[in-house]
């Protein structure tokens, strides 16, 4: 068996990578369910930081709504929130 062959420690890291990329793809698979388009409030819970750091991303330009044509009504799009968590590795 591999097992027999890897050290406990070494083992044990294989396990750990293993159990962090199942909880990765996990995610990744749960928000591709979801909605495409956030609300401010949404956005933030869905980045997992609070509103405060959201307002201050958005002013900085890192975070930018969608204005919904016809309307004042921003959104958050939900592949331009993955991508902004993958650069920033949030």
């Amino acid at each position: 068996m591999l097992t027999d062959l890897l050290s406990d420690k070494a083992t044990e890291k294989i396990v750990e990578a293993l159990v962090e990329e199942v909880h990765r793809v996990g995610k990744v698979e749960a928000r591709k369910s979801e909605k495409r388009f956030l609300k401010v409030k949404e956005a933030h819970q869905y980045l997992n930081i609070g509103d405060e750091t959201f307002r201050k991303l958005r002013e900085a330009g890192e975070i930018k709504p969608i204005t919904i044509p016809g309307t004042s009504l921003e959104r958050f799009d939900r592949k331009e929130l993955d991508k902004f968590m993958e650069q920033n590795q949030l």
